[in-house]
């Protein structure tokens, strides 16, 4: 008996592993899909985007391919099967972008017969998130409350295509910025110091009356970005790897002194994005540095 649950023991246990491996292979690809249509690599962009949707579910990767049927980039243009597309992008999860476009398809009409209550219902409840709130909802529907007309189709002169160019570019911003911020620490720079560039307004609030708190940052004892006191610039330099994650976040991975480790931030975005929050889950901790700046400042 206990040799026949020890092999499923063992058997579940691979299986949770090759499973993994898997999950992190589509989303590397994923990646390079969406880099490859920021760069206007359509042809190489579509296969990877299609296969993913249409074997893997893989609700992102619905979102990007509807985005290319949307514009009839390397495909022919089909409105009706971007709408489904989002519609199935959105089921599989994506509030940050494929629900969003769905709402704005329906706002316009496009794919599907306007209905601009449906629009906004939509917008709403994408804005009234307390976890995962969607800034491009709120600002939709702060727009439409001014100027009721105000749409994709109104603003496509300005950017192409408002759900193509700005969830795209947008997560392509976030990208870059983690790549700044650790582009300052391969340099050995003081702790904490060149993540407070790149931190929200609110959130540097926060930080600033933590540090003038009587205790200053006690309670935050290590550098976030690293997840450590110290680093070796060079290995840092030599093994991260900045990711875009299905939820819009971005997933930093690198080693320290051996060590591997990985950090992943979450964004506000309005003018310019920037980090709002880090989080680093491990066995051992869960953190987050807004709720740890909080704890700072109020106690």
């Amino acid at each position: 008996m206990k040799t026949f649950l020890t092999i499923l023991i063992v058997l579940a246990v691979a299986g949770y592993n090759i499973w993994a491996f898997f999950e992190n292979k589509d989303i590397d690809e994923y990646n390079d899909a969406l880099d490859n249509y920021n760069k206007a690599l359509y042809e190489k962009s579509l296969p990877v985007a299609q296969r993913l949707c249409e074997e893997k579910d893989y609700a992102s990767a619905c979102n990007l391919l509807a985005i290319h049927y949307e514009n009839g980039h390397a495909v022919a243009k089909n409105e009706t099967k971007a709408f489904e597309l989002y519609k199935k992008g959105c089921d599989g999860g994506d509030k940050e972008s494929a629900c969003y476009n769905l709402a704005l398809n329906y706002l316009d009409g496009i794919g599907v017969e306007q209905n601009i209550n449906k629009a906004k219902e939509m917008l709403d409840e994408l804005c009234s998130g307390i976890l995962d709130k969607n800034k491009d909802a709120c600002d939709m529907l702060a727009k439409l409350e001014n100027k009721p007309q105000e749409s994709k189709k109104q603003n496509a002169g300005a950017t192409q295509n408002y759900n193509t160019s700005q969830n795209l570019n947008t997560q392509t911003q976030k990208e870059q910025i983690i790549k700044d911020l650790y582009t300052k620490y391969m340099t050995n720079q003081e702790p904490n110091q060149p993540l407070l560039a790149f931190l929200s307004k609110d959130t540097k609030m926060l930080w600033d009356k933590a540090e003038n708190n009587d205790d200053g940052m006690i309670c935050l004892e290590f550098d976030p970005v690293i997840d450590e006191q110290d680093w070796d610039a060079k290995e840092l330099e030599k093994s991260l790897k900045i990711s875009s994650l299905p939820n819009g976040n971005v997933l930093a991975q690198f080693a320290n002194f051996g060590e591997k480790k990985q950090v992943e931030y979450s964004f506000i975005c309005d003018k310019k994005c920037a980090i709002d929050d880090i989080k680093i889950q491990t066995k051992e901790y869960d953190f987050s540095l807004l709720n740890t700046l909080k704890e700072c400042s109020s106690s």
